[in-house]
């Protein structure tokens, strides 16, 4: 874990950032770039421990960063953009501006996505990283996250900034309260409510279904494998994948140790709840998965320390812990 630096984060009022920075805020010098544009959200993560700044990486707003970093991890995207120009904006041009701003840096980690890669027609097949990408099976979203990786890498080369670019996968975490600061004098209710972050992912939101006894969607003739990985292990890789981060910058799949399927997922979740799943099977919607093949982040981090069945479990029981 990283202890004594000085950590530049993007993306720390979502669910992924949120529990990065959360681990990182106690032991580091910790700058959080954000909009902070969610009533409470600012105070929260100054109470936190964290230093916010305000800003929009994508549009330049970068006036209060500081240029004296020692890491950068960038997770911040738009996931749903609502046009071609504004995922290019947010997803590649501010990738651009922000690694242009930081270019003193010793390591920048920008995160991308597995909805990157072209679909295979063996839905078994696994996808490494030196598959055929151009997929677009989240619209905007995953052609211009490919974008934002062909502009990390063009800014790494030309500014000799170490960059290690990591396609994430099914992330998710525990149905729990964050520990909250000694001083929670400045935080009113509403404030409270940014310490959920860890609420789940894609799991939790099937398991919301299956609790309120919603069929889950399920998208017919493509691949329904994820490789699930556990906040925890997230954070227990940021530093061995900030120190592989390297000019040309290589590309990793930020993803679990074992293929799951969806169907077994969610089998295991509904079993946990004592419950019958329903499905729904349809030819668009749905979440798109991939079988990813873990053996090249297993080369760099070592192996997963969180079985899939136990972060499940652990979600399921945080779900009636703060229920």
């Amino acid at each position: 874990m990283l202890k004594g630096r000085k950590i530049l984060i993007t993306g720390l009022t979502g669910r992924l950032g949120g529990a990065v920075a959360k681990a990182l805020a106690h032991d580091n010098e910790l700058c959080g770039l954000a909009r902070y544009s969610g009533a409470g959200q600012k105070e929260y993560w100054e109470a936190a421990g964290v230093r916010t700044i305000v800003g929009d990486y994508g549009r330049g707003d970068l006036a209060a960063v500081p240029d004296d970093c020692e890491y950068v991890v960038h997770i911040a995207a738009n996931c749903e953009p609502n046009s071609h120009e504004e995922g290019m904006i947010d997803n590649a041009e501010g990738v651009g501006r922000l690694m242009y701003h930081c270019r003193k840096a010793k390591a920048f980690l920008h995160t991308s996505t597995v909805g990157v890669y072209a679909h295979k027609d063996d839905p078994e097949a696994l996808y490494s990283e030196d598959d055929p990408v151009g997929g677009g099976s989240l619209g905007h979203y995953t052609g211009t996250k490919l974008a934002g990786e062909g502009a990390a890498r063009a800014f790494s080369a030309v500014f000799n900034i170490p960059t290690i670019i990591c396609r994430m996968a099914v992330q998710y975490g525990n149905f729990q309260l964050a520990e909250l600061p000694t001083d929670q004098s400045r935080l009113s209710p509403i404030h409270l409510q940014y310490a959920r972050f860890e609420h789940g992912g894609m799991p939790a939101m099937y398991l919301a279904d299956i609790l309120a006894g919603r069929p889950v969607v399920l998208r017919e003739g493509v691949s329904t494998g994820c490789a699930l990985i556990n906040n925890e292990d997230i954070v227990r890789f940021i530093e061995p994948l900030l120190n592989a981060a390297a000019v040309p910058a290589p590309t990793v799949n930020w993803c679990g140790d074992v293929n799951v399927s969806q169907i077994e997922m969610v089998k295991y979740l509904a079993e946990l709840a004592g419950v019958e799943p329903k499905w729904e099977i349809v030819k668009h919607g749905g979440f798109p998965s991939f079988n990813v093949d873990p053996t090249k982040r297993r080369s760099i981090t070592g192996p997963c320390q969180v079985h899939w069945k136990d972060g499940l479990k652990r979600m399921y029981e945080g779900l009636h812990a703060t229920a």
